[in-house]
């Protein structure tokens, strides 16, 4: 996932395959990491 304004990496997820599992765990890790560094999402 890429970020608008920075266009910096922000979350990602690797599988075999492309489902909805994916996506979410790519959202998950975009939002964890953005939190972490920031104190909100």
């Amino acid at each position: 996932m890429l970020g608008l304004i920075l266009r910096q990496v922000i979350g990602w997820a690797m599988r075999d395959h492309a489902d909805t599992d994916l996506v979410l765990q790519a959202l998950l890790s975009a939002a964890w990491r953005r939190q972490t560094r920031t104190g909100r999402v």
